[in-house]
């Protein structure tokens, strides 16, 4: 007998347990493989939405997943099925304050392409062309140094890669630079005109709290939260960029459609080709990069439990290398009068700029829910 197509099996699951449950939201129940759980959404327990995905992307899932699944179902809240998520694996998300899902949060005035208007592949950047670049300052041993990227996406919060603070890391934060463009001159000055002095403000960090659960450098994504708010200056030399919440609405053009389409990303990386070689350049470094997926990038993929998390850019000659590290992707709108960040640098290629490999970025919008859910007034 022809079993079901996986996606339909489970639904029919779902809708088997949906009279069932009557459990709340939010209590303690036990997880279908034994020890203590809550109930709560199955897009905030990393686990079971893994292995919702592989079941909904096999022809002919396992039993055995499937009696997870239909066991793992402790109430519908309205059409969404809340599972029992064990304990030790969820990552329940706090209300957001502002009662609207944190949209509020995010400003309308946003993703604007600064006072200059032009790209040099792998070239310096014009001065006011990234007003939201961040850039990190920390202590490696007893010397300073830059490290990793960022992007400012409202006037308290940044967003970046969490592997650039995870707990095993050897340097020890001290600021984030906001408003820079030449790390050696100050200010920073082009046909008469300068840029305000950059903003060093002490942060606290939010980490994705699934982040390295399952596979190395899965949800590598983090949130900084400034300590005081950021100055947006009147000319522009400073302010955030937009969030892809919805693609289609907010971009002119769905997710499925960014295949092939030429995006641009920041930073002050390293601009050696050999990975064992460090120069970081003192002006800000842009390049455009094909989003594409040749077949380096399509292995490392694998090892994802949610390959859609994280998307492939560069090759051809062009990527982002390692201190470009929580750095932003970023791709204009349809008519190219804003520029949304769509990826932050993750995992860099063996060899930099090399025309068989590529960069690994994580897939903003695949954590939007998360981003809302986390940031605060």
């Amino acid at each position: 007998m022809t079993r079901l197509p996986s996606v339909i099996v489970v639904v029919a699951l779902w809708a088997q347990l949906m009279v069932k449950h009557t459990d709340a939201q939010g209590e303690l129940c036990r997880p279908a493989e034994g020890g203590q759980g809550v109930c709560q959404a199955i897009r905030h327990c990393a686990k079971l939405r893994a292995l919702l995905t592989r079941v909904r992307n096999q022809r002919n899932p396992s039993p055995e997943s499937q009696d997870i699944l239909r066991k793992s179902v402790c109430k519908f809240l309205g059409p969404e099925p809340l599972v029992c998520c064990p304990r030790e694996d969820q990552t329940p998300a706090p209300p957001p304050a502002t009662g609207d899902g944190g949209i509020s949060l995010l400003p309308d005035n946003c993703g604007g392409r600064g006072i200059l208007n032009r790209i040099i592949d792998g070239e310096n950047a014009p001065l006011g062309f990234w007003p939201w670049i961040v850039v990190f300052r920390g202590f490696s041993g007893s010397k300073q140094t830059w490290f990793c990227g960022g992007s400012l996406i409202n006037k308290r919060y940044v967003l970046t890669a969490a592997h650039c603070f995870r707990s095993s890391s050897t340097i020890r934060p001290l600021f984030a630079r906001i408003g820079e463009h030449n790390l050696a001159t100050d200010p920073d000055c082009a046909d008469g005109l300068c840029a305000p002095k950059p903003q060093d403000i002490q942060f606290d960090v939010i980490l994705h709290p699934q982040y390295n659960k399952g596979c190395s450098h899965c949800n590598d994504i983090a949130l900084i939260r400034l300590k005081q708010d950021v100055i947006m200056d009147e000319i522009g030399f400073v302010r955030p960029i937009c969030l892809p919440v919805d693609p289609e609405k907010d971009m002119g053009f769905r997710m499925s459609t960014w295949q092939n389409l030429q995006a641009v990303a920041a930073g002050w990386g390293s601009t050696a080709r050999d990975h064992k070689k460090f120069v970081q350049p003192d002006i800000l470094q842009q390049v455009s990069l094909p989003l594409k997926e040749l077949n380096y990038c399509r292995s490392l993929k694998r090892n994802y439990f949610e390959p859609q998390s994280v998307m492939c850019a560069g090759g051809l000659g062009q990527d982002t290398c390692r201190a470009d590290s929580g750095g932003p992707l970023t791709l204009g709108n349809s008519v190219d009068t804003k520029r949304f960040l769509i990826g932050l640098t993750s995992l860099g290629p063996v060899e930099c700029g090399s025309a068989n490999s590529q960069g690994l970025y994580t897939n903003v919008h695949h954590y939007i829910d998360w981003i809302l859910a986390t940031i605060r007034p």
